[in-house]
């Protein structure tokens, strides 16, 4: 269930995102590196994570990356932890 705070942010995002303010809004949130991590990535859940909903289908979890590359420096997790990223360069 979502908290009135998690609504109103949600509403926020997709307001701004249908008028054309999304850009700007991840612009602004690009100094500082984040780290996404998925839990699955097939097809069909397995034992271990059924019902956790949690798995994202291959062509999903595709689609999500096309959707970073465009907007976001994705950079390898080994970059990020020796420090090698556009924000810590400058």
């Amino acid at each position: 269930m979502l908290t009135v705070f998690e609504f109103f942010l949600r509403g926020l995002g997709a307001a701004l995102y249908h008028v054309g303010l999304a850009r700007a809004v991840i612009w602004t949130r690009r100094s500082r590196p984040k780290v996404l991590m998925y839990h699955a990535c097939t097809d069909t859940e397995d034992d271990f994570i059924r019902g956790l909903r949690s798995n994202t289908r291959p062509d999903d979890f595709a689609a999500h990356l096309n959707f970073l590359r465009r907007h976001y420096n994705v950079i390898a997790l080994s970059d990020l932890e020796e420090g090698n990223y556009p924000s810590a360069r400058s």
